[in-house]
């Protein structure tokens, strides 16, 4: 019997506006670069499916919150049941990239795995193409350690560098965990079950033995 199952991915993309959150999901999903800039309206969603090594299929939902501050109020509902966390900000614009820090404690401080863990978060940097970056990379590698991100990647939505391969890497990282959660879950059933059998085994067998013990007993008693 087939019992390979389809499980459902939830990342999230926040950042402030005109990052690339919305490009990088088209980006991804369609291969294609969108020029013409509109601001996300609350969230917006895409979704692709995948199949892993071991042959699971996996659908990533991918959920583009809107950079705008009056959006903030309702993230909460949005963050539920996510997997991973991706954080933008743009390498030409220094305020972008000290808002993850806002991004990053909102998450931290609203939202929680189901083990009580914070949801793992990756840094990305867009527009890597560009010259005269504003921010040195020893300063991003600090921020990261400080704010406690997963780690740390740049890419360019526009020229397509590193935008499959990223997506890759955290997509590998989240079906391995969720790959180890199932398996872990049909090992504690078998567990389980053994248990529950062997149980029932040395039920079976205590009153076996004592239905032989009494009957032994009673025997020896009428031959008496």
């Amino acid at each position: 019997m087939d019992d390979k199952k389809e499980i459902t991915i939830k990342i999230l993309v926040v950042g402030n506006s005109g990052v690339g959150k919305t490009s990088l999901c088209n980006r991804y999903i369609n291969d294609k670069f969108i020029r013409a800039y509109k601001p996300t309206v609350g969230v917006e969603f895409c979704s692709k499916e995948v199949e892993s090594e071991q042959r699971n299929k996996f659908n990533f939902q991918f959920w583009d919150i809107g950079g705008q501050e009056r959006y903030i109020y309702m993230t909460h509902v949005y963050y539920k049941n996510s997997d991973f966390c991706l954080v933008m900000f743009d390498l030409m614009n220094r305020e972008s990239f000290k808002a993850c820090a806002k991004w990053k404690m909102d998450l931290d401080e609203k939202y929680r795995l189901e083990d009580g863990s914070k949801c793992p978060c990756l840094l990305i940097g867009n527009k890597c193409d560009l010259p005269n970056r504003v921010l040195e990379q020893s300063e991003i590698e600090d921020f990261c350690r400080d704010y406690e991100f997963y780690g740390y990647m740049e890419i360019s939505v526009k020229k397509d560098i590193m935008v499959k391969e990223t997506i890759k890497y955290i997509s590998d990282i989240v079906m391995k965990k969720k790959e180890f959660e199932l398996d872990k879950r049909k090992y504690d059933f078998y567990l389980r079950q053994d248990a529950f059998n062997l149980k029932t085994k040395s039920l079976y067998e205590t009153k076996k033995i004592g239905c032989l013990s009494v009957v032994k007993s009673t025997t020896s008693c009428c031959n008496s």
